[in-house]
């Protein structure tokens, strides 16, 4: 069955009506013809009316009068029908041509052939002219087949094998939807390995241009809506050279993906130092941002063979790699956090510096194992302070006491008792601050703190006060000594 499809929009005439029709120039209304009637050809036609609004007319029935001409305008009227009481629900209705008057086959092989409609509500008033008139492409001898097909629907498929189809300006083909209407202006499908729908431009590398373009002037609508429903790809854009797809938006989002189950936009990439997804943003914005309601903003994952071989999950280019947090940043490992100093050994003693707000170090730590607060002094500058190192962990307070009758008691303040162990000996050294030269000896250590007693030469009891620095192991890491260190990651 010959039936060509085609989309086209007419305003009507006083601006009244829109006309968006589907029609096939032949083809046979399947189960309308009866077998006294099998040379008659019949032509389902499908159409949506709408105001200039672009919104469906009210729903209810109308009259419709079909003619055909041998010219675009004026000429000779070859056939013509009406058809009363037509029922349009949200605009659209179908009907068949030459349901009420037969369409004789002999009109079709006539060059040049046009379609008119006018239209008005059921039984009143006059008809309104809808313009321009529509063209009729007559069938190939072939074609013109007279035994009744049966079908439940009014199916126009059909296809287009062989056939070029070329025009001048910005694309070979037009096709076009009203608003309001759901369906398509142009709908490919195919079975195999082919392509429904294949657009080809050849140009110069100077010129921009595309093989398929879609447009949507629709705050929700889409400039091309491409779906798969067998697990493949919707969508796929390859380029020898260039840009596989891309997407520019004024205001809006540039490309946007989204899938309910899957990845929303998904890249991948063969070439050596390029991306699967690059991103790039000319003004002060992100290159590439990542959020996530539930899971992690942004993930990597990346050659992790081995420490030293320079290749890992995330890259930071530029002379100077930085992270910048608003707030306060956490660093989550279920292992060590291995810190590489001078990479590439171009530094004698590369460091980890520590800055204030003001942007003044304040601390380090150096390849060499040096640990140093870096102090600002008055006629020096800054300056490094380096911590005292022990092959065990000890903790150390201090104090000052005062001997009363040639004794004291010191106890532990209560914070720092609670991070040593007492229950093992602690060292404590002791310094007499006195006018006078005193004798100090340690009486009793407990758990809770010590005593002190204190004579002069003379041997009679003390009253001076003395200094003292207690030095204990601490809490749960009492059996650590020079523990053993693999250098290797």
């Amino acid at each position: 069955m010959f039936t060509k499809k085609r989309w086209l929009m007419v305003m009507a005439l006083g601006g009244l009506l829109l006309l968006a029709v589907a029609f096939s120039p032949l083809g046979r209304g399947a189960a309308q013809v009866s077998p006294t009637t099998q040379t008659a050809l019949t032509i389902p036609y499908s159409a949506s009316l709408f105001d200039k609004q672009g919104n469906a007319i009210q729903a209810g029935f109308y009259d419709f009068t079909f003619a055909v001409f041998n010219k675009e305008a004026g000429g000779i009227l070859l056939w013509s029908e009406i058809q009363p009481g037509v029922e349009v629900e949200d605009g659209n209705f179908t009907v068949l041509l030459g349901s009420v008057v037969a369409l004789p086959q002999s009109i079709f092989t006539r060059p040049g052939l046009w379609l008119e409609v006018a239209v008005r509500p059921s039984g009143a008033g006059d008809f309104t002219l809808l313009a321009p008139r529509q063209p009729l492409i007559a069938p190939s001898p072939s074609e013109m087949i007279n035994e009744p097909t049966q079908s439940n629907s009014l199916s126009c498929e059909h296809t287009h094998f062989g056939e070029s189809w070329s025009g001048g300006g910005l694309a070979g083909l037009v096709i076009n939807t009203p608003s309001g209407n759901l369906g398509g202006a142009f709908y490919g499908k195919t079975g195999g390995l082919g392509y429904g729908i294949f657009g080809q431009q050849q140009v110069s590398l100077s010129t921009a241009g595309g093989g398929v373009a879609g447009f949507s002037n629709s705050s929700s609508g889409y400039g091309g809506y491409f779906e798969n429903t067998g697990g493949g790809k919707g969508i796929l854009g390859k380029s020898n050279s260039n840009d596989g797809m891309r997407g520019e938006s004024g205001s809006g989002v540039g490309v946007f993906g989204k899938s309910n189950s899957n990845d929303g936009v998904r890249g991948e990439a063969a070439g050596a130092v390029k991306s699967g997804v690059y991103g790039f943003n000319s003004a002060n914005g992100y290159g590439v941002f990542g959020r996530s309601t539930t899971g992690f903003g942004l993930g990597a994952d990346g050659k992790d063979d081995s420490y030293v071989d320079g290749v890992g999950d995330l890259w930071l280019g530029g002379v100077r790699g930085e992270i910048i947090s608003q707030g306060s940043v956490d660093i989550f490992s279920n292992s060590s956090i291995y810190l590489d100093l001078d990479q590439d050994q171009t530094e004698s003693n590369a460091c980890l510096k520590i800055f204030n707000s003001s942007g003044i170090q304040v601390g380090q730590t150096c390849e060499d194992g040096t640990k140093s607060a870096i102090l600002q002094t008055e006629d020096h500058g800054q300056r490094a302070v380096y911590v005292i190192e022990s092959p065990e962990v000890w903790l150390q307070d201090f104090g000052t006491a005062t001997l009363l009758n040639g004794q004291a008691t010191v106890t532990f303040e209560s914070i720092f008792a609670q991070t040593i162990n007492s229950k093992l000996d602690y060292h404590i050294q002791l310094t007499p601050v006195c006018q006078e030269a005193v004798l100090l000896f340690i009486v009793s250590k407990g758990e809770g703190g010590f005593t002190v007693q204190g004579v002069g030469l003379d041997g009679t009891p003390s009253s001076c006060s003395f200094d003292y620095t207690v030095t204990a192991k601490r809490l749960a890491l009492e059996e650590y000594r020079l523990e053993e260190v693999l250098s290797e990651k």
